[in-house]
């Protein structure tokens, strides 16, 4: 016989539902800062690229983010190369370690290697005297740059370095500048990198427009030189971008004023080069030359789309609100031999240079630095985010904007793809002791650019702009730019290794929730944070055959007899009296997973004997989640001959199966529905039409969404109202079991709001509901949209308690 006093356990567990996750929050951002009195802070440092693991988490890699150390900071005869640091998917630092340069120099560019690795391309330099700049903007004001590729394991550890100069066999310097921008795996291992090559400053006489080269480097996989040449006429050349092409061969983009003379404007440069560095064809993009010319069009980012052709990033100060001071950012659709498919220039009245291109299927995410929007500020530059559709279209537009103090510099130079979203990387200025001192900033952002609410005090905030999408009218020219051998010197050169000092700090968490919910669901958890919404929960008693797998052998883990109360059940039809059917372990694919439920969540030692040895009763509860750091166990003594006041149940209500949706007052559609949206201002669930019983509610979870979409914005205003079973007399209650009585729900008028909230009115994101009280007596529940809005979707479940008969 059963003993008249039973423990009754709680055990709560947690998993992922495939139908429906608890929403996290969109997104976080993350500061990353040297450790005061550390070459990091006087120097700075700023995140150059960011890329997935293999495993989860991302590597990232950063520079000092200025090469002049302020006079009142540290001295140290060694620079920084660049850091490498590996970090977990929040953001969180799990190692870091740096490579020193012999001098000043910055990373350009890092790209994932076949083997798991990175190949590297930067350089440093020795500053140029004080004397006046001299030559135009695009030549540096260094005396000479030296070059290096670094091809690193998928530890960080060095496997190869070269460096190039323009040292001669004899020693002495042909005085040139060699700079390399990006590099890239080519298809047989080894690698391309691309910059430009030109006469130092000393060497150039003032007004003078020197001769500059696009130069490309071709390696083997061992770091052994290839080729290198260079391309160009006898003035301004560059190379910014290269990338391997399906049909073999190379295509790299940068910019040429080779048509005419410097000073009156330079076009948009591609060049088709074969294996061997051979031209097999170029052309230009830009708009007039010569008196009429507006300013110098540079293709900066180039991504190949398999062999359709090409996506190509740049600037323009041809089209658009192009000039001297302005210019747009400029998007071509390209053909496989060059021809234009579309074009389109981007940007406010303002500067937008300096794009980055994620290609995201058949959407393209750009990055720019922009002085457009703010102009009370045109001396404060901010990164401006751009997503674009595969014909060009804008799908959203926001920058991320500094608090009015000064010269606030903000830039985003990477982005790449993370689960459910984008990484965008870069630095920032807004946080440092002056406009001067930088920060590495990384950015977590949903695919519709949202991050999350920033809190009220951060001198920085998410805001949306107002770029127009302008076309534009470039042909492509042919052109025919020389070609030859360059004589870059190549050494071998390994960077020594060391640690950086640098310190994380969340600007905007992950999951964060605005204060008011916080606040409330503190007061209720007493400081614990919530678990994830109830899907369901049962009471099993442990019997004889719950102990015993079905050839009868004797089940020995507490996992694998509740898998088999469950099995019991549903299946083989021994049922104890105590159990409760449920309908979320009538799938056999959910009792499979009540292994990873348990060790998801966490279970007490005794309980879990005691389940072993069976003769208890437990109350089994699952939660939506995902969220480990949520998940929890409780257990809980109850004393059942003092005879309880019932046990707690779970509802799970669906827009579709259970919602009146109502457009007015007195109007609305009953359930069930073919769709949730339409021009639908309220959903009300009834909650007497399942059971017939007016409940006692204790908590509301769900999730809503609401319209138009189109708006693709976050609105305030929608609210969680409760209707007490009191204000219904007994013919309208007896009309609301049958499951009637929509229209005489939505005209009611002593409906009580529970919870105001914002709601996303977009397409795909919906906002997590949650309220817990104790409310008796609730005869239905409606959520409703401010006004000009509606319910899109929406969701709920409700626990609620009735007697045990």
């Amino acid at each position: 016989m059963r003993q008249a006093r039973l423990r009754r356990y709680v055990v709560v567990l947690t998993m992922m539902l495939g139908v429906w996750t608890l929403p996290a929050q969109a997104g976080w951002v993350a500061l990353y800062e040297g450790v005061e009195g550390t070459s990091e802070a006087s120097r700075g440092v700023g995140i150059i690229a960011v890329l997935p693991r293999e495993t989860d988490g991302f590597v990232a890699f950063a520079g000092s983010a200025r090469s002049k150390t302020p006079a009142d900071a540290i001295e140290e005869p060694r620079n920084l190369a660049f850091a490498r640091w590996e970090l977990d998917g929040q953001g969180q630092i799990q190692g870091q370690k740096g490579f020193l340069a012999p001098r000043s120099g910055a990373i350009r560019a890092v790209q994932p290697t076949a083997d798991k690795g990175h190949i590297l391309v930067g350089d440093f330099f020795k500053p140029a005297s004080r004397e006046p700049r001299r030559g135009p903007p695009f030549v540096g004001s260094e005396e000479v740059a030296v070059s290096w590729i670094v091809k690193l394991d998928a530890a960080g550890n060095v496997e190869w370095g070269r460096r190039f100069d323009d040292i001669r066999p004899d020693g002495t310097r042909t005085g040139r500048h060699y700079s390399l921008q990006s590099i890239t795996e080519a298809p047989d291992g080894g690698y391309i990198a691309i910059g430009e090559t030109h006469p130092r400053v000393t060497d150039i006489a003032p007004g003078q427009v020197p001769d500059m080269d696009m130069w490309i480097v071709r390696l083997a996989p061992d770091g052994d030189l290839l080729w290198q040449r260079r391309y160009g006429g006898d003035e301004i050349d560059a190379g910014m971008v290269i990338r391997p092409v399906p049909s073999g061969g190379f295509i790299a983009a940068g910019m040429t004023s080779g048509r005419g003379a410097f000073a009156t404007g330079g076009e948009l440069w591609l060049v088709r080069v074969d294996q061997e560095g051979r031209i097999r064809w170029q052309k230009s993009y830009g708009g007039p030359i010569g008196p009429a010319a507006r300013g110098v069009d540079v293709g900066w980012q180039l991504e190949t789309r398999g062999s359709d052709g090409y996506v190509l990033a740049g600037t323009t100060r041809s089209f658009g609100r192009g000039g001297s001071a302005r210019g747009d950012i400029w998007v071509m659709r390209l053909g496989p031999g060059g021809d234009i498919r579309w074009q389109y220039s981007y940007g406010g009245d303002g500067l937008e240079t300096s794009p980055t291109l994620l290609v995201a299927g058949d959407s393209f995410l750009l990055s720019g630095y922009s002085n457009s929007f703010r102009p009370e500020s045109p001396d404060a530059w901010h990164a401006w985010l751009l997503n674009l559709g595969r014909d060009g279209a804008i799908q959203w537009q926001k920058r991320l904007s500094p608090e009015d103090r000064g010269i606030i510099n903000q830039f985003i130079g990477n982005l790449a793809q993370a689960q459910q979203g984008y990484l965008a990387a870069g630095f920032t200025t807004a946080f440092g002791a002056d406009d001067h001192s930088s920060a590495g900033l990384l950015i977590k952002m949903a695919r519709d650019g949202t991050i999350g609410p920033f809190p009220p005090n951060l001198p920085l905030s998410l805001e949306t702009t107002d770029a127009k999408r302008r076309e534009t009218a470039a042909v492509p020219r042919t052109i025919d730019q020389g070609t030859q051998p360059a004589q870059a010197r190549m050494t071998s050169w390994q960077p020594e290794r060391t640690e950086t000092r640098v310190t994380m700090r969340y600007l905007v968490a992950p999951n964060e929730q605005p204060a008011e919910d916080r606040e409330r669901e503190e007061t209720r958890y007493d400081g614990i944070p919530p678990v994830p919404p109830v899907v369901a929960r049962y009471t099993a008693f442990i019997g004889p055959h719950d102990l015993h797998a079905a050839d009868g052998a004797r089940l020995d883990t507490s996992w694998a007899i509740l898998r088999q109360d469950r099995f019991n059940n549903h299946v083989a039809g021994f049922v104890d009296p105590e159990d409760e059917a449920n309908g979320f372990f009538d799938s056999a694919a959910n009792r499979k997973r009540m292994r990873r439920l348990m060790r998801n969540g966490e279970i007490a030692d005794d309980l879990a004997s005691k389940i072993v040895e069976g003769g208890v009763t437990v109350q089994v509860t699952v939660h939506a989640g995902g969220d480990p750091h949520r998940a929890m166990i409780l257990v809980e003594e109850v004393d059942e001959t003092n005879g309880g006041t019932g046990f707690p149940h779970v509802a799970h209500l669906d827009c579709r199966a259970h919602a009146c949706l109502s457009e007015r007052p007195g109007q609305a559609v009953p359930p069930p529905s073919d769709k949730c949206w339409g021009w639908y201002r309220s959903h009300i669930y009834n909650l007497l039409a399942s059971t017939g019983a007016q409940r006692k509610v204790t908590e509301i979870a769900g999730f809503v969404s609401g319209g138009p979409s189109e708006r693709n914005v976050k609105v305030a205003g929608f609210t969680l109202q409760a209707l007490p079973a009191e204000c219904l007399g007994e013919k309208a209650r007896n009309t609301l079991k049958t499951g009637g009585g929509c229209d005489m729900l939505s005209g009611l008028r002593c409906w009580q709001p529970l919870l105001r909230f914002t709601a996303p009115v977009a397409a795909g994101p919906k906002e997590l509901v949650h309220w817990a009280g104790s409310l008796d007596g609730v005869a239905a529940i409606r959520l409703v949209a401010p006004q000009d809005h509606y319910v899109d979707n929406s969701g709920l479940w409700i626990e609620y308690a009735t007697d045990k008969r």
